[in-house]
């Protein structure tokens, strides 16, 4: 809605259902998740009788699906919104079994080579940049 405050004004209905429909498909969406998330591991663990990774990996598969349920756009958003936890969870199963070694500060070095591939894109192609990260990007650095 902040960014979008033209359309708003000029025709608030019509943005209205919009803002309506996005909001319940994101409700059944993040519903469907937590269900998936909670129930799956229930279920499959009454079904085989033990627990094993199967258990997980059912878990991950019928919650991954729910992103189907959003629309397009944001389900590359939603994606990597999650991709960063699932590195840091790789991450940490690999040091709990001895696969690697802590790398001290690593998140700081992870943040800034981020920001450094965020900011080259910004610099040198930022039409492939999401126009509303842009726009704040724009407001924080400025034009190039």
């Amino acid at each position: 809605m902040v960014f979008q405050h033209k359309k708003i004004a000029s025709d608030p209905v019509k943005s209205a259902k919009h803002y309506v429909k996005s909001t319940i498909r994101s409700c059944f969406f993040l519903a469907f998740y937590v269900l998936a998330c909670f129930y799956i591991p229930c279920l499959s663990r009454r079904v085989l009788g033990r627990e094993s990774n199967i258990n997980y990996i059912l878990n991950g598969l019928v919650a991954g699906t729910a992103v189907l349920i959003e629309a397009p756009g944001r389900q590359m958003e939603l994606a990597l919104y999650c991709l960063p936890r699932a590195l840091e969870t790789s991450w940490k199963l690999m040091m709990k079994r001895g696969l690697v070694r802590n790398i001290k500060n690593g998140d700081i070095a992870l943040f800034s080579a981020s920001m450094g591939v965020l900011m080259t894109l910004y610099q040198n192609e930022p039409s492939v940049i999401n126009k509303h990260y842009l726009t704040v990007l724009t407001r924080v650095f400025g034009r190039n």
